[in-house]
């Protein structure tokens, strides 16, 4: 591999580029000296042997040691954010820290089974999440609105448990290019103040009477159900969810060996200690305020410092790329929503440059928000267009929105759960409706009025 590139900005951050696979090719990794001889790591990439020499490279470069390396932050739990965070922490002692949301979504995603709480979901028989004890938080009772109401049979059938609407929520990247104080109004609802309004705010309301609905319809309680009573993994989930929404059992049946395919990028796993939305980080000698969001990924925290205006904002929003915005089984029922609240919560912050996970940091910050509120009501358009020919299953509208652009099996698991979002988000805003048939899960125009 060639040199890896450090580069320099304003307030003694060091932004590192970090290799990883295609299509986005690297992922930023920064530094934040703290003036006392320690580091702080935010998002060290992902594991392999590529990274490896890269962090090797990059210590030596900057004349540092292991145990230089006093804390790494994580964003969020994806593979390209979250992956080294364990191995770092075997060689240097450090804190790994991230939110206990996040932190419960990689339990899920890359551990040995739904965390607790999760487990309870998924065959329908718990509690909401907010009811939970263990790994996850306890949100507090609260509505986002109209979202709250929704009928858990809606997302009964759209194959999902509860896990609170994730009211603001964020996003990671999707790899297609695009043609001051209150702090808490972007964390989990009900550590204080006005967190319930853009918070985890799902914990309440008829949410709650379905509790876990869990990953199966009204017709069937054990469509998803693991072998010999066991409680299946998200691998066996996944595959299943997207064929109840008409994706083709021979493409179905590769997603599961993709998503093992990630195992080795986030091996070994860090001991986490939990950032508070309430609680700023001290980081290169500043203080960082958390805001979390979510939609890309429950529990993403981006860090802004509010002297300068710089915010490093992971996937939260990148430049030149749309974030990804996932629907998936045991996680955020309303993806989209809990995205676009979080944009316009992190717009109301003054910010003068962006530091993402990827791309270059820019600013221009409130203009790339608005560009990226503009593209998804423009994606929930055309969802909306493609249903008013008759009725659709959600791969043959991801197949619609997506045509041309899916060449792998990695970009089809992001399309499908990206129209999939979207039309969730079209059936909450009675735009469209769900049925269910012999043939399997479909959504439909909603009825004019009257």
């Amino acid at each position: 591999m060639g040199t890896v590139q450090i580069t320099s900005w304003d307030g003694g951050i060091l932004q590192v580029s970090v290799p990883m696979d295609p299509p986005l090719r690297q992922v930023n990794s920064y530094i934040l000296p703290d003036g006392e001889g320690g580091i702080t790591v935010i998002d060290p990439g992902p594991h392999s042997a590529e990274t490896e020499q890269a962090w090797q490279q990059v210590l030596q470069e900057l004349n540092l040691v292991w145990t230089q390396i006093r804390e790494v932050v994580v964003t969020h739990h994806h593979p390209d954010h979250y992956g080294l965070a364990g191995w770092m922490q075997e060689r240097s002692g450090c804190l790994v820290r991230m939110t206990e949301r996040a932190h419960a979504e990689a339990s899920w995603m890359w551990g040995a089974g739904p965390p607790a709480g999760l487990d309870k979901g998924i065959d329908g028989r718990g509690p909401a999440v907010g009811e939970a004890s263990g790994n996850l938080p306890k949100y507090a009772e609260g509505s986002s609105g109209a979202d709250a109401g929704i009928d858990a049979g809606i997302w009964s059938n759209l194959g999902l448990s509860f896990s609170g609407s994730d009211a603001a929520s964020c996003g990671s990247g999707y790899g297609y290019d695009e043609a001051a104080d209150g702090g808490t109004d972007c964390g989990y609802a009900g550590a204080a103040g006005k967190e319930s309004e853009g918070g985890y705010a799902g914990a309440a309301g008829r949410e709650n009477e379905g509790g876990y609905a869990g990953l199966v319809g009204k017709e069937s309680k054990d469509r998803f159900a693991g072998a010999a009573g066991r409680l299946p993994g998200i691998n066996e989930v996944l595959p299943r969810f997207f064929a109840s929404h008409g994706m083709p059992e021979h493409l179905a049946s590769e997603i599961r060996g993709h998503l093992e395919s990630f195992l080795p990028q986030v091996t070994p796993q860090p001991g986490v200690t939990y950032l508070h939305p309430e609680a700023p980080l001290r980081m290169g000698g500043r203080d960082w305020l958390p805001l979390i969001t979510g939609g890309h990924a429950p529990g993403h925290v981006s860090l802004y410092h509010a002297a300068s205006g710089q915010l490093i904002c992971g996937d939260a929003v990148l430049p030149q790329i749309s974030p990804n915005v996932s629907l998936l089984p045991g996680s955020d029922p309303q993806p989209l929503l809990t995205f676009l609240e979080g944009l316009r919560c992190l717009r109301s912050y003054p910010v003068s440059m962006a530091f993402p996970g990827h791309r270059e940091p820019f600013s221009g910050f409130t203009a790339r928000v608005d560009s990226l509120l503009r593209h998804h009501e423009e994606r929930l358009q055309q969802a909306e267009a493609l249903l008013a020919a008759g009725p659709l299953s959600g791969f043959a509208v991801c197949e619609a929105l997506f045509r041309g652009r899916v060449t792998s099996v990695h970009q089809l698991r992001f399309a499908m759960s990206e129209a999939l979002a979207h039309l969730a988000e079209l059936v909450r805003q009675e735009r469209a409706v769900l049925t269910e048939s012999s043939s399997g899960i479909l959504f439909a125009a909603a009825p004019l009025p009257g």
